[in-house]
């Protein structure tokens, strides 16, 4: 099974996404006179980690998934990475924003940071949370045994960038500019994927 279990990940976590996101995204657009429930949309970001820890759980037994769970809570490693996570993270975020606002000439209102707070809290959770667990959990490690770390790095980034496209279709940020800024998105996935694979292998 730990063969074909990249693939069966892989197509699974597209299968249960797509399915759900590519009808959302044709209602968004109007394309389409029904309405996909926001929960079953939420749902279907989570589908990486959920994907990964049954196949785990199914074909590779108790142990590997205590193992795959147990790297959640790790968290003794030095200082400097936790402080590097935080530098970068902040010059990404603010870099990222720049380029926003110089491309689509917009204002933004920053919220009260109680609410951006609240909002982080409940996003990281239910979204990337889940994510990290099938994209870096189970599939980088596998990737890893077969690539190098850059070759697992650029094929990751793809799989995880082509895997936004109906998500960010349904949410529909910018309307007729939509497919400009998913590609803005798609090519940001692999430089991050290249330095969480390197974070990942620095802190296992």
């Amino acid at each position: 099974m730990k063969k074909g279990g990249v693939f069966l990940f892989i197509i699974i976590t597209y299968l249960i996404t797509w399915a759900i996101e590519i009808p959302a995204a044709f209602s968004t657009h109007g394309l389409a006179n029904f309405k996909i429930p926001k929960s079953l949309q939420t749902v279907s970001t989570l589908t990486p980690g959920i994907v990964a820890i049954l196949l785990t759980a199914i074909f590779e037994g108790t142990n590997s998934l205590k193992l795959l769970l147990k790297q959640l809570l790790k968290w003794k490693v030095s200082f400097k990475w936790y402080a590097f996570v935080l530098v970068i993270g902040s010059l990404v975020s603010g870099f990222s924003l720049l380029m926003f606002l110089l491309i689509t000439r917009q204002k933004i209102q920053l919220e009260p940071a109680y609410s951006l707070f609240f909002f982080m809290l409940i996003f990281l959770f239910f979204s990337p949370f889940w994510e990290e667990i099938g994209w870096r959990g189970y599939l980088l490690p596998r990737m890893l045994k077969r690539f190098s770390p850059l070759q697992a790095s650029l094929i990751i980034g793809f799989i995880w960038g082509l895997w936004h496209l109906p998500i960010y279709f349904a949410i529909n940020p910018y309307g007729d500019k939509t497919i400009i800024f998913f590609l803005f998105v798609f090519l940001g996935c692999f430089p991050i994927s290249i330095l969480q694979t390197w974070l990942y292998n620095s802190t296992k």
